[in-house]
């Protein structure tokens, strides 16, 4: 049995359209801290350079780690 780990970045903005929106980023840096998270989230604001199926995003909603593991039972 092997084991899978898939750690990743989860940011969610709402949008012009008053929706959340997600978006989530593969091996994030260890021992990330609150404020680099909302500081990016912020610069990801300020700099406009994403939009979602409901227009820009307007705001910051949550961020976190995600941590996933699988298990293999049968390969």
């Amino acid at each position: 049995m092997a084991d899978t780990y898939n750690d990743y970045v989860r940011m969610t903005f709402i949008n012009a359209s008053g929706r959340r929106s997600s978006m989530q980023l593969r091996y994030p840096k260890e021992n990330l801290t609150a404020l680099e998270l909302e500081t990016a989230m912020d610069l990801i604001l300020d700099k406009n350079i994403f939009v979602s199926t409901g227009g820009e995003f307007t705001d910051t909603a949550e961020g976190g780690i995600v941590e996933r593991i699988y298990t293999s039972l049968i390969a």
